[in-house]
């Protein structure tokens, strides 16, 4: 394929062209600034509040029908 159609795929399934290419297990998801706030909120705790924020958000994820929780992680 040439760069543009990579480009276009890599686009279209909001994944990174090294993931596309097999160079790299992963897929770097870009996160908005709120999300990017909130990671750096979590790191600034002690081990109680992650321990809280984790219990949050899996209480909050098995209260969500699954079909949304995968749909937004699918990002």
């Amino acid at each position: 394929m040439n760069y543009e159609t990579l480009c276009l795929l890599a686009d279209m399934y909001d994944i990174s062209i090294d993931y596309l290419l097999g160079r790299c297990d992963f897929n770097a998801v870009a996160l908005e600034d709120e999300e990017h706030e909130i990671i750096k909120q979590y790191r600034a705790l002690d081990q109680r509040g992650q321990e809280t924020i984790k219990a949050n958000l899996a209480f909050e994820t098995s209260r969500v029908p699954q079909n949304k929780v995968l749909a937004k992680s699918a990002i």
